[in-house]
């Protein structure tokens, strides 16, 4: 299925580049969303390089501060994370919360989500191993959550790319 989701993110991906040109914001979000893809996959490198190709769309589009950049940054920490380089993921979640406090009503989720990244990605580089085994566990005991990021992929590349194509026939 992943097979099918990078085929249907692809083809997405072309039309946009072909009808909007390769820095609008649509595009830098097909990138993000086949990045989270390569990332669901294991495809560390495959992922980083759409995560940042994304980033740094929405930082010409709409500004540095931009709730935007403050997700596409806290994917490449989550990326970072999942690498074990949770040092370089820090600062990334760091300036997310930034953005998000700047530009979001206080009570807004993405904030309490990114200060709970936070403070993982913290605790992580104060209490390694702690950590890690309680992640091991999670993945033994939750293996049906990949199949559910499978499909949840598969669905939005279909969405995107179905959208996509009557707009490009209309």
């Amino acid at each position: 299925k992943f097979d099918e989701a990078k085929e249907l993110y692809g083809r997405a991906l072309r039309i946009r580049e072909k009808n909007l040109g390769s820095k609008h914001p649509d595009v830098a979000t097909t990138l993000h969303n086949l990045a989270s893809l390569y990332l669901a996959q294991g495809k560390g490198e495959e992922a980083k390089r759409r995560y940042e190709r994304a980033i740094e769309i929405w930082k010409k589009v709409y500004g540095p501060n931009h709730p935007h950049v403050a997700t596409g940054l806290l994917s490449l920490a989550r990326l970072l994370s999942f690498q074990g380089k949770f040092k370089k993921a820090l600062p990334l979640v760091q300036r997310a919360l930034d953005i998000y406090k700047a530009k979001l009503p206080p009570q807004h989720p993405d904030i309490t989500m990114t200060r709970t990244s936070l403070e993982e990605i913290d605790n992580q580089i104060r209490n390694p191993r702690k950590e890690k085994k309680g992640k091991k566990k999670e993945r033994k005991t939750n293996p049906k959550g990949k199949k559910r990021e499978e499909n949840e992929n598969k669905g939005t590349a279909q969405r995107n790319t179905k959208r996509y194509e009557h707009e490009n026939l209309n």
